[in-house]
């Protein structure tokens, strides 16, 4: 660890001096692999490690939920924030907007809805089953009175 640390061009100046950064590195090194390196592979696992976080059976919600926001945050950072914007201009909500401050917040808000329904579908089903079921009926009749963001 040493090693890659003492190998970074930063080390001198930025991580030897700042301790939050240098344990933001540690902590990018522990979760990196050597395949992931590769800028593609990198993003492929990301991906993969925030699809295939779900809620295990015995674990809290608020324990979830923070696991899978941090994996959320990662995925974000590769992508960026306007990364579901034409994926947001195709939704039936956003047709339903009439104004255009209206659309723009609504893209603003898109990852937040992607984080809170992904949060959602990969929660424990035996548990929030009849919730998720509530919400879609409510989104089939246009209400969308649940809410939106964690």
């Amino acid at each position: 660890m040493v090693d890659k640390l003492e190998r970074e061009a930063e080390f001198e100046n930025k991580l030897f001096n700042d301790p939050v950064e240098l344990l933001m590195r540690i902590k990018k090194f522990m979760t990196t692999t050597v395949d992931t390196e590769r800028e593609y592979f990198g993003l492929w696992k990301t991906m993969s490690n925030l699809i295939n976080c779900h809620q295990k059976e015995k674990e809290n919600i608020a324990s979830f939920c923070k696991q899978f926001e941090e994996r959320a945050k990662a995925l974000q950072a590769l992508l960026g924030d306007d990364f579901l914007n034409k994926f947001t201009e195709k939704s039936q909500e956003y047709d339903l907007l009439g104004s255009d401050a209206e659309r723009l917040q609504h893209k603003k808000e898109s990852w937040e809805r992607f984080r809170a329904k992904g949060c959602l579908y990969n929660s424990d089903r035996a548990k929030y089953q009849s919730r998720i079921d509530g919400m879609t009926a409510q989104y089939t009749l246009k209400h969308l009175d649940f809410k939106q963001s964690l």
